[in-house]
């Protein structure tokens, strides 16, 4: 398994106060580039925090791809109640189409229903 590494510039999602989360600008290949891209970039014109980050090589269908800790990259929102609810909705919607689809009803004659 393959490893590299990579810097990240990382910058507030409140750009006003700084009371976000941090979130990735940009992935580059050397540190300076993140830093260049980076300028500016934070709170109040701020520059962004550069951080490097390790990647490992994972191979897929006989393509190699690349591969970094979501913790270090990414800040995994939660839903808000009104997701969950239409989060659900939707579930229910595709419960009652698969049900249409069992009985044998076609896409053509499902999309009419909607209408």
């Amino acid at each position: 398994m393959k490893k590299a590494t990579v810097y990240v510039a990382y910058v507030n999602s409140d750009l006003t106060e700084g009371r976000g989360y941090n979130k990735p600008l940009h992935v580059c290949k050397i540190k300076p580039t993140a830093i260049r891209l980076g300028k500016g970039a934070n709170v109040q014109g701020s520059d962004a925090v550069v951080k490097p980050v390790e990647l490992i090589e994972i191979m897929e269908n006989h393509e190699a791809k690349w591969y970094a800790p979501v913790n270090e990259c990414l800040e995994i929102i939660s839903p808000t109640f009104q997701d969950k609810k239409i989060e659900k909705e939707n579930k229910r919607k595709e419960r009652i189409i698969q049900k249409a689809k069992d009985l044998g009803l076609t896409e053509k004659e499902i999309k009419l229903l909607k209408e």
